[in-house]
């Protein structure tokens, strides 16, 4: 389906931001969550906006269902290793639509 396209690719456009293989500042934007006691060490920070429509832009919808991902997706060597292990993650059922 077409949401599900639409995650993998904020996954995929998320991880190269995070690892600086585009050339962007979005990670500035969300980047600088406190302390994280659990999950992985890549967690984002969602700010707050008081106007509805930012929740659909790509900052807002990234960062809950990223910070959900698994410490061994979050922290691939490659690119190409977070793409196969994100599809092996995604193929065990777990659904972010």
């Amino acid at each position: 389906p077409l949401e599900r396209r639409r995650i993998i690719f904020d996954f995929i456009m998320c991880y190269k931001i995070l690892y600086q293989l585009t050339d962007t500042s979005l990670a500035n934007v969300f980047i600088g969550s406190c302390s994280p006691t659990r999950g992985h060490p890549l967690k984002l920070y969602k700010q707050s906006f008081t106007s509805d429509w930012v929740k659909y832009f790509f900052t807002s919808r990234v960062v809950g269902v990223w910070n959900d991902l698994p410490t061994g997706v979050v922290t691939s060597e490659s690119l190409s290793v977070f793409k196969s292990r994100l599809r092996d993650h995604l193929s065990n059922g777990n659904c972010y639509t």
